[in-house]
């Protein structure tokens, strides 16, 4: 599931489709149970640092 999850186009389908997709009700949301399950199989939901691009640089390269 985690694979799919990654390639998935989440921001084309409708609300219902992804709460289906992701087995989850958007009124009572996940168990505490659930949630630990998917914590240890997914880990922590974040987002890798990458080092930017500095300001002066990036306009340099629109010149």
């Amino acid at each position: 599931m985690a694979d799919k999850m990654i390639d998935t186009s989440w921001h084309t389908m409708s609300v219902d489709e992804v709460i289906r997709r992701l087995d989850t009700n958007p009124d009572t949301g996940l168990s505490n149970r659930e949630s630990d399950n998917r914590l240890r199989k997914y880990g922590y939901n974040q987002l890798e640092e990458k080092e930017g691009v500095s300001p002066p640089i990036a306009l340099f390269g629109t010149i």
